[in-house]
C-alpha cells in the first residue's frame, strides 16, 4: 500500500543523487590542480556548489514531498530546484565569458612574444632571414 503519491521512488532518486554528488566531489578535486586558472577554479567551484544544492532540491522534490498532502512544500521544492538550475546555468555563462577572456589574453601574450622575437631578430641583423619572399624579390631586380 502506498502512503503517498511521489514522482520517483526514493531509492532511485537517492542513487542518482549520490552518483551526481560523487561526480561533483571528483571534479572539485580535479579543479585543485596547479594548471587550472584561479578565476576558472573559483567560477567552476561556485557552479559545483549550486549543482550540489540543485541535486538535493531535485531529490527532495521528486521523492520526498507529496503534492497532495503538502502542495505548498511541493511547489516550493520544485521552485527551489528550478531556481538553482537557473543559477547554475548563469554560472556556466559566466564561465564561458571568463574562458573567452582567458583565451584572448593568451592570444595577446603569444602575439606580444612573437613581436618581441621578431624585434630581437631585426636588432641582431637577422632581418634578411625573416621573410625569404622579400629577399628573393630584391635579388630579381
Amino acid at each position: 500500500m502506498c502512503l503517498s503519491q511521489i514522482d520517483m521512488p526514493p531509492v532511485l532518486s537517492l542513487a542518482i543523487g549520490c552518483l551526481l554528488l560523487i561526480c561533483c566531489i571528483w571534479y572539485w578535486q580535479r579543479l585543485g590542480r596547479g594548471d587550472v586558472e584561479p578565476s576558472r577554479r573559483a567560477i567552476r567551484r561556485a557552479s559545483l556548489v549550486l549543482a550540489a544544492l540543485a541535486v538535493f532540491a531535485l531529490v527532495r522534490a521528486a521523492s520526498f514531498v507529496d503534492s497532495e498532502i503538502h502542495p505548498g512544500n511541493y511547489v516550493r521544492s520544485w521552485l527551489a530546484a528550478i531556481g538553482l538550475i537557473f543559477l547554475f546555468l548563469l554560472m556556466v555563462a559566466v564561465d564561458l565569458v571568463n574562458s573567452l577572456l582567458l583565451y584572448r589574453r593568451m592570444l595577446l601574450q603569444e602575439a606580444l612574444t612573437a613581436a618581441q622575437d621578431l624585434q630581437s631578430q631585426v636588432d641582431r641583423g637577422e632581418g634578411a632571414s625573416i621573410n625569404p619572399a622579400v629577399e628573393e624579390g630584391a635579388q630579381d631586380d
